[in-house]
């Protein structure tokens, strides 16, 4: 069998590529917009954990949790942030460890704070 069409010209091969790649844009599987979304909010969510957590540590080495009559740190951020006395120890534990990681955690900090989109 024998092509006996006209050949495209250098024109109508730019105008069918692009028509193409619209057309891959275009057709984007349903929640992949969503799926984006999710990944730049956790990385945002990651990096406020991780400053909470420095505050946090921070906080602890105050007093200012006892003269508002709490019996720690802990105590404090677990009744004034609404948190578990468990996630509010995790925190200034994170907050006091990252501090023995050195370049371990200057290397996660700059990755973290890097744009994952």
């Amino acid at each position: 069998m024998k092509f006996t069409g006209i050949p495209l010209g250098s024109a109508n091969k730019i105008s069918y590529n692009i028509r193409v790649e619209q057309m891959a844009f275009e057709t984007a599987p349903e929640g992949a917009d969503l799926a984006l979304e999710l990944v730049a909010l956790r990385h945002q969510i990651d990096s406020l954990e991780l400053r909470f957590s420095q505050v946090a540590t921070a906080f602890d080495q105050t007093e200012y949790w006892d003269r508002e009559g709490s019996n720690s740190a802990i105590d404090w951020i677990r009744f004034k942030c609404h948190m578990t006395s468990t996630a509010a120890a995790d925190r200034i534990s994170i907050g006091r460890h990252l501090s023995n990681l050195g370049k371990a955690s200057r290397q996660w900090r700059r990755a973290t704070s890097a744009s994952p989109i």
